[in-house]
């Protein structure tokens, strides 16, 4: 919903209950297997995650700026944040 007048701007889907406990359960299922992969190997997948933000910077910048009313440089910044 916009904060300037209370329209719907966006559709997003949310996730479950039943789509929250399975992702825990898959999180613990592989933590050893995380714990156990070298600290350049867990490094690589972060950087890849930073990555993935950073190509979808202005995709999910809107998003927020849409969300919390604020112009698009400062959604996008806080996408940034994320990754820096």
């Amino acid at each position: 919903m916009s904060p300037h007048d209370n329209s719907q701007n966006l559709l997003v889907k949310h996730a479950t209950v039943q789509d929250y406990e399975s992702c825990i359960l898959n999180m613990q299922k592989h933590q050893n297997m995380w714990a156990s992969l070298p600290a350049p190997a867990r490094g690589d997948i972060v950087r890849q995650i930073g990555e993935a933000l950073r190509a979808n910077k202005a995709a999910l910048g809107k998003i927020i700026s849409l969300e919390m009313g604020k112009i698009l440089s400062e959604g996008e910044g806080e996408v940034r944040n994320i990754y820096s």
